[in-house]
């Protein structure tokens, strides 16, 4: 008997540790490269489950519409609202409504806004799978499981569902860096979930309102009906939301790939339910905060930060106006304010023109500079005397090498070599045979035909900001 007992004990030890490592790996394999030091669905949902329980005001859900909408930070420097964004890209409803119930094993939010724009699109199994890898196991992704498996047998695994390793355990042939800078990727939630958005869509010809207002239909078109999967989850969550006694918002993003019919369709689902119903794409709320989806959009359905502001003060205000939502003073937001200026001066960075701008703009303690010059460009005397100012004099042949960071500046005539990343990876700045190149942890940086080339890595965030060439 004590045999049987020690063999079961060790059994279980063994099955509990292998689990453990099934896990554990399976969060690191499942990183994608793409994931940057903005936004990674691993880092955002680890953040969720760090959150003392019960202090979320509010929730996102949706798709990287969503992401790209709603700040938290700002949400709760300029309202008081505490809140955190749980989309990712092309989150269907299915995904947005078990993590509205990941949500509620710990917290208990007011308002969920829900992005409704994958209500009308088909997922996929790549995307389902950023939304349920990062969540832990237990009964909710059991049942999410469960129910993808009865949709379509054959594109969901559940085993590997479970289990991310299964479905990943390929990328060992081919390591990529994220896998070794992945408990970076995962712990890092300074933003919440919010996924900054940089540059403009520029001039924009077929773009028309969806309707005079949110509410109202467009009497010139019909009605898209989502596909009934789809429908089943948004039916779900507006279920759940009023059994909790919480206010489900529904959402749509300027876009110009939005329809009519889906506004339609939107707009009767939520008078049907009482639901409020801010469709960013109707004339009087567009109009209201001032929205120009040529210069405040990123692309053809994302807003850029520009964009981004004008739509989460829209929703403050009407959370405290129409909701009354009171702020509310916490730590958790408040040690991640200053991380709402780092992207601001990216942003200041990116949006930089003139060579002058752009020194000025990268001209912060954060940021390690590295520029080549092949002598065939010549800059403004301000932009010598910016470059003096950080350390570097420019050489009368024009031909220099130069790294600017927080330790000083570095200048050679064809090739400087150096650490950065605190020892972790090697830049190499070279001209040969004229030609200009910039190395960070091996990935060339420079780009196009011309003579001066710049890259901007950002000391705090671990990654490289902009690259530029003049």
């Amino acid at each position: 008997m004590k045999t049987y007992l020690k063999n079961a004990i060790k059994l279980a030890a063994f099955l509990a540790l292998t689990g453990f490592l099934l896990i554990s790996l399976g969060k690191v394999m499942s990183i994608q490269k793409f994931q940057t030091r903005y936004y990674s669905s691993p880092s955002s949902f680890e953040g969720l489950y760090a959150l003392e329980e019960n202090t979320l005001d509010l929730v996102f859900l949706g798709s990287s519409h969503g992401y790209n909408s709603y700040w938290p930070q700002a949400l709760y420097d300029d309202f008081g609202i505490r809140s955190y964004n749980l989309s990712t890209s092309m989150q269907g409803p299915i995904a947005s409504y078990y993590w509205l119930e990941e949500v509620l094993k710990t917290q208990s939010p007011r308002a969920v806004v829900f992005e409704v724009c994958f209500l009308f699109h088909e997922t996929d199994e790549p995307s389902l799978r950023k939304a349920f890898d990062p969540m832990r196991l237990g009964k909710t992704k059991l049942s999410a499981v469960k129910d993808l498996y009865a949709y379509d047998p054959a594109l969901f695994d559940p085993v590997s569902f479970v289990f991310p390793l299964v479905r990943y355990h390929e990328r060992w042939k081919e390591p990529q860096e994220v896998f070794f800078d992945s408990r970076r990727l995962i712990e890092n939630n300074a933003l919440k979930g919010f996924y900054p958005g940089f540059g403009s869509m520029g001039e924009v010809e077929d773009y028309a309102f969806a309707a005079p207002s949110s509410m109202e239909k467009a009497q010139d078109a019909g009605t898209e009906t989502p596909d009934a999967f789809c429908q089943t989850y948004l039916d779900k969550m507006t279920a759940l939301c009023q059994e909790k006694g919480i206010t489900l918002i529904l959402s749509s993003s300027p876009s110009t790939r939005w329809t009519r019919e889906q506004h339609n369709f939107t707009a009767d689902y939520a008078a049907d339910h009482h639901l409020p119903f801010y469709d960013f794409n109707c004339e009087d709320i567009y109009t209201a905060i001032g929205y120009d989806i040529g210069s405040d959009n990123l692309d053809s359905g994302h807003p850029n930060i520009l964009g981004t502001a004008k739509i989460t003060t829209y929703l403050g205000e009407r959370l405290t106006q129409d909701f009354g939502m009171k702020a509310t003073s916490d730590p958790q937001w408040e040690e991640t304010k200053p991380y709402r200026e780092l992207v601001l001066e990216d942003y200041a960075l990116i949006s930089a023109y003139t060579l002058p701008e752009y020194l000025e703009a990268a001209d912060k303690d954060r940021y390690t500079i590295y520029f080549t010059s092949d002598g065939g460009f010549e800059p403004s005397q301000e932009s010598k005397n910016k470059l003096a100012e950080m350390g570097v004099t420019w050489p009368e042949n024009g031909v220099i090498c130069a790294a600017i960071g927080p330790d000083g500046a570095l200048q050679e005539e064809t090739g400087l070599v150096g650490t950065y990343g605190e020892g972790r990876y090697q830049y190499r700045l070279s001209i040969e045979n004229g030609v200009s190149s910039i190395l960070l942890d091996g990935r060339e940086q420079t780009w196009g035909e011309k003579h001066f080339h710049i890259a901007v890595y950002d000391n705090v965030f671990g990654n490289v900001v902009d690259t530029n060439a003049y």
